[in-house]
Formats: C-alpha cells, sequence, structure tokens
C-alpha cells in the first residue's frame, strides 16, 4: 500500500505526540531513514508543511504570505492580521510578507486554502479581458 504525503504527515504527528525533544528527535530521524528506505525523500517538504498545517489547524493558527511590492507597514500587517482573525476564526495570525518589485502594486494574500490577489498586476489583466471583448 502507497502512503501519500498527508497520511504521512497524520502519522508523524499522531507518532510525535506530547514527546520531548528527545523523543521527537529520534521520531525524526527514523521517520527520514524510512522515507530514505521508500525512495520518497523527494517528498518531505510537502510532508513537513502538511504536519505544519495540521499544528496549526488544532492550535487556531493560520499562515498568510503577503507579496507586495514594497514592505509592508506594521499598521497593515496588523490590519490584515485582525482581517484574518475575524474572518477566518483563527486566535493566531502569522504573516509573511515577501516583496516582489516586478509587481506594479497592490497586494496578494495567499493561505494554504485561498488565494486574495488585489494586485494592479491582476486589474490590468482584468481590464485588457473587458477592453478585448
Amino acid at each position: 500500500m502507497k502512503i501519500n504525503t498527508n497520511k504521512y504527515a497524520e502519522i508523524l504527528k499522531e507518532a510525535l505526540g506530547d514527546k520531548n525533544n528527545e523523543e521527537s528527535s529520534l521520531i525524526f530521524s527514523n521517520f527520514v531513514k524510512l522515507l530514505a528506505k521508500n525512495n520518497q525523500l523527494r517528498y518531505s517538504s510537502r510532508i513537513i508543511n502538511k504536519l505544519k498545517d495540521l499544528y496549526n489547524k488544532e492550535s487556531g493558527t493560520i499562515e498568510v504570505e503577503a507579496i507586495s511590492k514594497t514592505k509592508l507597514s506594521e499598521e497593515m500587517i496588523d490590519s490584515i492580521g485582525k482581517l484574518f482573525k475575524k474572518n477566518a476564526g483563527v486566535n493566531e495570525v502569522n504573516i509573511e510578507n515577501k516583496i516582489n518589485e516586478k509587481m506594479l502594486g497592490g497586494i496578494i494574500l495567499k493561505t494554504n486554502e485561498e488565494i486574495m490577489d488585489g494586485s494592479v498586476d491582476k486589474q490590468v489583466v482584468e481590464m485588457k479581458k473587458k477592453l478585448m471583448v
């Protein structure tokens, strides 16, 4: 039976339970050996990301990637955090601001489940589509 990345993450989370650091290190070490034995090391980052998602869901946390042309102000980051707390019903929002200097402007917000594109680039594409009709 082939195990997918989601199942690996669920099994790993269950195995880690409430183990201490030393026990967790041993579990991770054995897990990596298992992936290597099954020639599945290439999936390790997906498995770790899924594991992180499982822990975040359990703790009421959401990860948000905010992509903008320039660094966002603390006020803007706080506003985004409040927006997600209210609309996603989470306790904590971790926001990582990534800079894309090629953007014309605006902001793109990404979570594992959704992409909200408020970029000027997208608006230009939409306007071109409307003008081509």
